[in-house]
């Protein structure tokens, strides 16, 4: 027989790696991006204010009035997601790196340090990352991620 631990520790697992098994889904108050050849310039942006299997309903930005369009001519869906921590932890430490060491070489040049200035860069740059890192885990940042019709949150 198995234990409870175990089956309560299966269950969370399953819990936590659900909605990425479903994939990205779209819900009212999501912001999304919509593509097809009948819109306005062939995109459009807004805030999904109503799904109704077939179709949605956007509060387009910058518009007062509303949009409504069948999923049928819509061509592409995004909706606006956060990135994950960890990425963001790389990125921002790669980021401060390469802010750092920049920042190096400039500080080396302007004293006349010459081949030094290189030096000079990369313990910017190291300097960097630890703060990068931070800003980047703390502040993730947002992305455009494709949402398959499939996945549409039923209301």
């Amino acid at each position: 027989m198995r234990s409870p631990h175990r089956l309560f520790e299966a269950g969370l697992i399953f819990a936590i790696a659900w909605p990425g098994l479903l994939g990205a889904q779209l819900r009212v108050g999501d912001q999304a991006r919509l593509t097809s050849p009948d819109l306005p310039r062939g995109r459009v942006e807004g805030t999904v204010v109503a799904l109704n299997g077939d179709s949605i309903s956007l509060a387009v930005f910058g518009q007062s009035q509303r949009l409504s369009t069948s999923f049928k001519v819509v061509t592409s869906v995004e909706a606006m997601r956060a990135r994950d921590r960890g990425s963001g932890f790389l990125r921002g430490a790669a980021l401060g790196f390469a802010y750092g060491a920049a920042s190096g070489v400039a500080f080396g040049l302007m004293m006349r340090q010459g081949p030094e200035s290189v030096g000079l860069g990369i313990v910017f740059g190291v300097a960097g990352v630890p703060p990068g890192a931070i800003i980047g885990f703390v502040n993730p940042g947002r992305r455009w991620t494709t949402v398959t019709y499939s996945t549409v949150a039923k209301p």
